[in-house]
């Protein structure tokens, strides 16, 4: 670390070298969740289903730093669903909201909480506000919900993966 200059500055306020002094620590960005899964077994077309009471994933911020979370649909393992805003055929919803408490949401806003295929980060608005400026040693509880196709073309067991991530958070 050390001191930076870019040149003379001239202003009508001020004249000299403009530059910073950077002798903080190095910032580590650090996520850590459980190796949990999140089994709905078998569902119907058209169903709606959202984790309950001790199903949430907890996210702990273990790094130095002030943190925002991210979250993107990777992709589905056996059967071939897309993501969407809305379900229909072969595309279901899944919804996810980040909250202190160890209860479920009581709901889901479909504008504001659902994933997409491109990575989306929390905000005050966004998975419910509590993903984001997630401070040293907090952490946050996620919660799906899922919304089946409403008719698929074809059946059986399938894997859907999704990537949490996370940012340094920037005032």
């Amino acid at each position: 670390m050390g001191q930076t200059a870019t040149g003379f500055v001239e202003s009508e306020r001020y004249d000299g070298y403009l530059g910073f002094w950077n002798n903080g620590p190095v910032p580590v960005l650090c996520i850590s969740t459980t190796d949990s899964l999140w089994n709905v077994d078998s569902i119907d077309v058209g169903e709606t289903i959202a984790m309950s009471e001790g199903e949430n994933l907890p996210i702990f911020n273990c790094s130095n730093v002030h943190i925002n979370t991210g979250i993107r649909f990777m992709r589905t393992d056996t059967i071939s669903w897309n993501i969407s805003y809305s379900n229909s055929v072969d595309r279901f919803v899944l919804r996810a909201r980040f909250t202190e408490d160890d209860t479920p949401p009581v709901s889901y806003d479909a504008t504001y909480d659902y994933i997409k295929d491109v990575i989306s980060w929390s905000t005050p608005i966004l998975f419910g506000g509590q993903g984001w400026d997630i401070g040293l040693t907090e952490s946050r509880n996620l919660w799906l919900q899922f919304i089946a196709p409403q008719l698929s073309t074809t059946y059986g067991p399938n894997t859907i993966v999704i990537e949490i991530a996370g940012t340094i958070f920037l005032p």
